[in-house]
């Protein structure tokens, strides 16, 4: 299950470097506010999921081994857990990705079509 890291700003020397501020869960949109290691606020929005887990850093370890140096968000096409949903069986699982967002004291999977990354300035879009 090789991950690759998305190309962004967020500021993530380190698996650890990012603190986790909000998760929410509305209906098939998943959105994730992060502050990274410059003090950066990010709003990550994951859409059209089919899956969300959270999951302690500690209990995470095999996982964020998979992850490349630097970067704050990680995204794999094939995984274990896709598989797991029904990806090649489960049509709308064809376009779906394994996003993952290790934080301080979690780490944050998706399963989802899309994400979009968005820079806040004060809690505001820039």
């Amino acid at each position: 299950m090789p991950f690759g890291s998305i190309d962004s700003a967020i500021s993530a020397t380190g698996v650890r470097s990012c603190e986790l501020l909000t998760l929410r869960l509305d209906s098939n949109v998943v959105t994730v506010e992060l502050l990274d290691e410059d003090s950066h606020r990010w709003r990550l929005t994951f859409r059209d999921t089919q899956a969300t887990k959270v999951t302690t850093e500690e209990c995470a370890i095999g996982m964020t081994q998979l992850f490349p140096p630097g970067g704050g968000v990680f995204v794999a096409d094939e995984s274990d857990w896709l598989t797991g949903l029904g990806k090649g069986l489960v049509h709308f699982l064809d376009q779906s990705r394994h996003f993952a967002v290790p934080c301080y004291d979690e780490v944050v999977e998706v399963v989802a079509w899309t994400l979009e990354i968005e820079c806040l300035e004060n809690g505001e879009a820039p």
